[in-house]
């Protein structure tokens, strides 16, 4: 629990989306005083972005499979030079 600590977050119900049900806006710190209609309409035209893709790998998982990949490849590439022998 963090005592004194508050931050603004602006939370959108109606995203429209049958993936999502809400979505949670974080307002940074040291932001203007800004009316909350302004935020609210700067927070559905995030949504709406088709651009704002968002990753749902890690790039750890990333090089884990990549890393993966070249390991099943180099096994793959041994027992083939090892049965043609």
């Amino acid at each position: 629990m963090f005592k004194g600590y508050a931050r603004k977050v602006i939370v959108v119900r109606d995203t429209g989306s049958n993936m999502f049900e809400r979505a949670y806006f974080i307002v940074r710190d040291g932001q203007a005083p800004t009316p909350i209609r302004n935020m609210t309409e700067e927070a559905l035209k995030i949504i709406d972005d088709p651009s704002a893709q968002v990753s749902i790998y890690p790039k750890r998982s990333i090089f884990f499979f990549f890393s993966l990949g070249l390991a099943l490849a180099s096994v793959s590439f041994t027992l083939a030079v090892l049965l043609a022998l």
